[in-house]
């Protein structure tokens, strides 16, 4: 593919009465820009979302030898795409028949995807240096990190490792995301990194007691994403960072053009809607940490592309055991979201798209970072 995201490290900026110039990430910032370009760590697409040779994956797998077995698919495992969304299921497998959109929307957060096998893999393709390349510029070693909804701990272990030997926390409302997290960081020998339960409106931490914390697709399903800044805010040091990475539905596309009628991704946006979340979070990023007080914010933007034929049919399976299924499919035509005659027209194109040699699929994100006043 030709297109190449860029991702910046921030520039120094003209001094003022909110900024900490005594910041451990202002000072380390350069050195650590240095280090990373090194390291190879600002992605090409194609080091973002093609996979390795599925031998070469599994032996670098940090996943422990009792998770790997469930992740390794045909062709789905080694396809080299991030996580989408996070934490704690209402329209997936895990979510009860019985409840309704409306009644989850007045939950305090929810998760729009659900735990299934297709999607498990995406939560473990990610990693630090493609899918959190905008913060790791300013990270250095010592540094004391949170990763609020971590889901299986894929990101964080490289966080961990990037501050080593400071300490890494990681928080998801799911307990089986937690578990294997920490089965996760004991495999890859992450003896900095611990891993909790719990919610991101409420967190279980002191005040100023994080140098760092980071989100990817978590903000977009919580309802009360004021709260979750504020409760960030209130956890981070004077002077400390938050980056985050959330969707922008609006931007994401199956291509090439009119292979999939865009009301899908209407219909995903209003599922994500009717669940109490934000569908273009990541378009909105840059206003929300404005107004939940984080100074000299940031905004970029990247995709994760589907394009090798690896990509092609792991999507094209995702799309159907999630969006394309009867539970889904039920939820979505009682709530009125949309008809099983276009479901079912969708599901004809996706079989279509699936074997057209121009096939091509990108998922929207938009990135921030900001500071702690």
């Amino acid at each position: 593919t030709d297109f190449q995201p860029t991702y910046r490290t921030r520039p120094e900026r003209r001094g003022d009465a909110s900024t900490n110039t005594n910041s451990p990430f202002r000072k380390a910032k350069g050195a650590r820009a240095n280090e990373v370009k090194r390291a190879g760590y600002a992605p090409s697409i194609k080091r973002a979302c093609e996979p390795p040779p599925p031998p070469k994956w599994d032996e670098n797998s940090e996943i422990a030898e009792a998770s790997k077995a469930r992740y390794k698919r045909d062709t789905a495992s080694h396809i080299g795409i991030c996580r989408i969304e996070s934490p704690s299921a209402c329209l997936g497998k895990n979510r009860e028949e019985t409840a309704t959109l409306s009644q989850k929307q007045e939950e305090s957060s929810t998760y729009a995807m659900g735990y299934s096998d297709e999607f498990t893999q995406i939560l473990h393709r990610r990693n630090a240096e493609t899918h959190a390349a905008h913060l790791l510029p300013h990270l250095r070693s010592g540094s004391r990190v949170l990763d609020v909804g971590c889901g299986p701990g894929s990101i964080s272990v490289g966080l961990a490792k990037a501050i080593e030997p400071g300490e890494l926390h990681g928080i998801d409302m799911e307990e089986s995301q937690i578990t294997i997290a920490r089965a996760s960081a004991a495999a890859g020998g992450h003896d900095n990194a611990t891993f909790h339960v719990g919610d991101a409106t409420d967190l279980p931490f002191e005040d100023d007691s994080f140098d760092a914390a980071h989100t990817h697709a978590v903000l977009m399903h919580v309802p009360d994403t004021e709260k979750a800044l504020s409760e960030i805010m209130r956890v981070l040091k004077p002077g400390g960072i938050l980056a985050s990475r959330e969707v922008v539905t609006y931007a994401s596309f199956v291509g090439p053009d009119e292979a999939v009628d865009d009301e899908a991704w209407s219909t995903f946006a209003r599922l994500v809607s009717a669940s109490g979340g934000h569908p273009d979070m990541g378009r909105d990023l840059k206003n929300a940490f404005v107004e939940a007080g984080f100074v000299d914010v940031e905004w970029s933007a990247s995709f994760d592309v589907f394009s090798s034929p690896e990509d092609i049919a792991f999507f094209h399976a995702f799309v159907n055991e999630w969006f394309l299924s009867d539970e889904v499919i039920s939820q979505a035509t009682q709530a009125g979201l949309a008809t099983r005659e276009q479901f079912e027209m969708w599901r004809a194109d996706m079989d279509k798209w699936d074997g057209h040699p121009g096939a091509v699929s990108g998922l929207a994100f938009g990135e921030a970072i900001g500071f702690k006043p």
